[in-house]
């Protein structure tokens, strides 16, 4: 290959922007095919035919695999962009668990240190206390003894006024 076409290679290869190349340009198609018709061995009596051919059908190649990359890569990047966003809310399912995580292991620790604490048996008193407190204006109000008080106190602050 002689040295224009390596550096037209090389340009080729450096595409600005990320931007495929759409078509080969005609200096490029021009050198590719003498220089491979001069560089192809002359196998079996192969007719210059047949290596035009040969160069022909690379031509059709790269004219494909062009057309499959510039395709192509719209999906790709729709694929990526997909990706990025299944990160970005994986990420934050991940920080709101652990958030979570976090204030059920501070309750939880809390609920734990209630019962091993050396006053849980004093609470325990006292909630029974009050649960038995509670227990006992339930049946004072169903007896009707709170109503009577309470019309009672009602009476007395009305004489007073």
């Amino acid at each position: 290959m002689s040295d224009s076409n390596i550096k037209f290679v090389l340009a080729k290869t450096n595409i600005p922007d990320g931007q495929l190349q759409k078509q080969l340009d005609k200096e490029f198609d021009e050198n590719l095919s003498t220089e491979m018709v001069r560089l192809m061995p002359k196998k079996h009596g192969a007719s210059v035919e047949a290596q035009e051919t040969l160069v022909q059908r690379a031509k059709e190649a790269c004219e494909a695999i062009e057309y499959l990359a510039s395709h192509q890569k719209k999906s790709w990047f729709d694929v990526e962009e997909a990706i990025n966003a299944q990160i970005a809310s994986l990420r934050s399912k991940r920080s709101i668990a652990e958030f979570e995580n976090k204030q059920l292991l501070t309750a939880l620790g809390d609920v734990r240190r209630f019962f091993f604490d050396d006053k849980h048996q004093e609470e325990v008193k006292r909630l029974s206390e009050f649960v038995e407190v509670c227990e006992r204006l339930q049946k004072l109000q169903t007896s009707g003894f709170l109503n009577a008080v309470a019309d009672t106190i009602l009476k007395l602050e009305g004489g007073a006024a």
